[in-house]
């Protein structure tokens, strides 16, 4: 294939495709020779380079959330250098082995295209999930709006869970960063759409990242019920569909636009993302500052992703599922039903109420949220102490993602065990004794899980209280 030369701002060059990987309504987008690099080459608009340059060098230099901070370097394909020639445009990395979004929710393409071990898994779907949202998260507490979160623009491996936010140009800035697009339909949210909004905002933002994560995890849109509203012309039906005549599938008392093809409710996600997706597309679809923020999603997902596994089924799409403390227990996918263990450890985690007395904890089961032991599942520092996070302390730094405790079972005995993996200070009090009476839990030693039973990482009120449940679910 024969090669052209690229010139950046700084004089150095490389050399890129002839042929573009990909075109758009602005430019195209062309593959490096090493295959590390992309560039887009922005088509000529005669008077409007110098407004280009100055909008990319803004990007790289001022507004950046890759610089200095190497964490979030895979969770952007970012421009990273000015292009000179042959036209204006710039550089950023190759997310190499990731597919965009819609290959995975298209029927035709999922089942025709890709192969079986390149759909994924439900987990992969979720930890992808997460990181969509740290990714929104980490613009938006920036005052950035990207204005087109879209199937198109999402770059996803839902087996290991990476992603890559792509067509990071389109960012906004208000006062800095005019807006050049508006989004993609599907994902606009209904103000936008009315024309009710002309300029999008990160309330606008939020409409379409519940989009996107209601289509990626639940394969289909949320919007997109049985109900017609113009029956002569699809264009407006579509557009009355999306906008002012917007109704969640799932709508709690307003029947009148459920799907009868959908093949998921969100309720098989559990009440904590179920309940985002109602306040998304019932209380926020009208009012944007109703909407779940990025941290929300962050959270629920995050929870999420500590409750889902394994299914038993090896032909099953999904080969992983959300596990709750109920008997029956079943993945919603193949409809199998859990057969071995016929019991699992169930974890609430307590926060401490804030009060002067050290054993003063939130006991209440019905709010705590819960990991699902299951063989070598690992528990980490945020699952210890509430103020430790999955995300870097700093820009500048990596968080603590090291394995604190992990779970293990013993199918002769039918029996869980807790090991205790790097927590110095941890504790245990057996079940029906007094919050006051501990044992010490060493480092490297297990614990038999016993219903009832409590953990603690270490002696203080900064840590959760941990109440273990045994749950039959076959």
């Amino acid at each position: 294939m024969p090669y052209q030369t690229v010139t950046f701002e700084d004089g150095t060059t490389e050399e890129y495709d002839t042929e573009a990987l990909s075109a758009g309504a602005e430019g195209e987008i062309f593959r490096s020779r090493s295959g590390k690099h992309l560039v887009k080459l922005y088509f000529s608009r005669p008077g409007y380079d110098a407004e280009r340059m100055q909008r990319i060098k803004t990007l790289i230099n001022d507004v950046n959330p890759t610089k200095n901070a190497p964490y979030w370097e895979e969770y952007f394909s970012w421009p990273e250098k000015l292009v000179i020639r042959p036209r204006i445009g710039f550089r950023m990395r190759f997310a190499q082995g990731l597919r965009t979004v819609d290959n995975f929710f298209f029927r035709t393409y999922y089942e025709r295209v890709l192969k079986p071990d390149e759909r994924g898994w439900f987990i992969g779907r979720v930890a992808a999930a997460i990181k969509i949202v740290n990714a929104a998260n980490r613009l938006s507490s920036s005052g950035l709006c990207y204005p087109d979160f879209s199937d198109k623009n999402i770059m996803v491996d839902a087996y290991d869970g990476r992603m890559t936010l792509i067509d990071c140009d389109s960012i906004t800035v208000p006062g800095r960063i005019s807006p050049t697009v508006q989004g993609t339909s599907w994902y606009r949210a209904p103000e936008l759409v009315k024309g009710s909004l002309t300029i999008p905002n990160v309330r606008s933002d939020r409409h379409a990242l519940a989009v996107i994560l209601y289509l990626w995890l639940l394969r289909w849109h949320p919007l997109n019920g049985d109900k017609v509203h113009d029956s002569r012309d699809p264009d407006r039906d579509e557009e009355l569909r999306l906008g002012e005549r917007a109704l969640y599938i799932e709508h709690p008392t307003d029947r009148s636009n459920r799907a009868q093809g959908q093949p998921y409710s969100a309720r098989i996600l559990g009440n904590e993302m179920s309940e985002l997706f109602r306040r998304a597309f019932v209380e926020g679809l009208f009012d944007p500052g109703r909407r779940p923020q990025p941290a929300e999603w962050q959270e629920a997902l995050w929870h999420l992703y500590d409750r889902v596994i394994p299914c038993p089924t090896p032909s099953c799409d999904w080969h992983s599922y959300v596990a709750a403390p109920t008997r029956g227990l079943a993945c919603p996918c193949c409809n199998q039903r859990i057969k071995q263990p016929t019991n699992l450890p169930f974890l609430y985690l307590m926060r401490h109420k804030g009060s002067s007395n050290a054993d003063d904890f939130q006991m209440d089961l019905m709010r705590a949220h819960y990991v699902v032991g299951w063989p070598e599942r690992t528990l980490n520092a945020w699952h210890f102490k509430p103020n430790a996070s999955s995300l870097p302390p700093a820009p500048d730094q990596m968080p603590d993602i090291a394995a604190k405790a992990a779970f293990d079972y013993d199918p002769h005995k039918d029996q869980w065990y807790i090991t205790n993996l790097a927590l110095p200070e941890a504790r245990s009090s057996g079940p029906g004794g007094s919050a006051g009476v501990w044992r010490t839990w060493p480092v490297n030693s297990s614990l038999p899980l016993v219903n009832g039973m409590l953990l603690q990482g270490g002696p203080g009120t900064e840590y959760f209280r941990i109440k273990v449940h045994i749950a039959q679910v076959a």
